[in-house]
């Protein structure tokens, strides 16, 4: 299932409508679909909700690819083979990343689900940004700031690398796509850009692009990609997209690099 950010489909009417669609939605989520086994309780509820989308097929619900999530809230046992398929699912994700999953139940108690995942596997909050037609991820731990700044009408685009004021301090800025060696598909003008701190050094990167962000599983690099300087690992987003993820640290060496070897030739 491919996937809309913060976008969630709810399966049962009655407890699911009256506090689960307010509680997404005071979380930031938009509640697009509702699912109930009779159609005149689903579209009550989504009229009194507000919601636009109706289902009576929880399968035709789960299948929709506009969905970052699918919240199952009905009785117990009212779609127990749906619960089981949506653990299966989890169960096969998990193994895929290297991990395990563990229940354990007691009755009249309930269940304690266990996650085990390599420390090789990491979640990471990105910043994704679109450079010559490419998206990349840059972690939001590094990034201070973003801002948009015309650097053309300071020289002309010729220059490698420039300053530009952010929150009253001069910050030396780089092109992504010239570090990168892709072409900018920007038009001429200001430019959005990621303002990054790596030990106490402030720099600035354009991109073509703000897209968004998006909480990811990060995954390390393997031979040859662990040795370009400049990546930090691997995800795939939630519309399955894959995704390279930057290292702020490696592409701020990387620019001192290219600017010392334009400086000694």
């Amino acid at each position: 299932m491919t996937s809309s950010r913060n976008t969630v489909g709810i399966i049962g009417v009655g407890f699911g409508a009256q506090v689960h669609v307010p509680a997404f939605r005071s979380e930031g989520w938009d509640v697009a679909a509702i699912c109930s086994r009779t159609r005149e309780k689903a579209q009550k509820a989504a009229d009194e909700a507000g919601i636009a989308s109706i289902h009576t097929d929880p399968m035709e619900l789960i299948r929709r690819d506009d969905l970052a999530a699918v919240a199952i809230i009905t009785p117990p046992g009212a779609h127990h083979a749906l619960s089981i398929a949506a653990l299966d699912a989890v169960k096969a994700a998990v193994e895929a990343l290297g991990g395990k999953i563990g229940l354990r139940s007691a009755p009249g108690k309930g269940s304690r689900f266990t996650l085990e995942l390599p420390l090789s596997v990491s979640m990471a909050n990105l910043l994704l940004v679109q450079v010559g037609g490419e998206m990349y991820g840059l972690p939001m731990t590094r990034i201070i700031a973003t801002t948009e700044y015309d650097l053309s009408a300071r020289g002309g685009e010729g220059f490698e690398a420039r300053s530009l004021a952010v929150m009253g301090q001069l910050v030396r800025a780089y092109s992504l796509a010239k570090l990168f060696g892709l072409p900018s598909l920007a038009p001429p003008g200001p430019r959005p850009f990621a303002v990054l701190e790596v030990d106490g050094i402030t720099f600035a990167l354009s991109v073509d692009r703000l897209v968004g962000q998006e909480e990811a599983v990060l995954k390390p690099l393997f031979p040859p990609l662990d040795r370009v300087r400049g990546l930090a690992g691997t995800t795939v987003l939630g519309n399955g997209r894959p995704l390279l993820v930057l290292d702020p640290r490696g592409l701020h060496e990387l620019a001192e690099s290219a600017q010392r070897l334009r400086g000694a030739a």
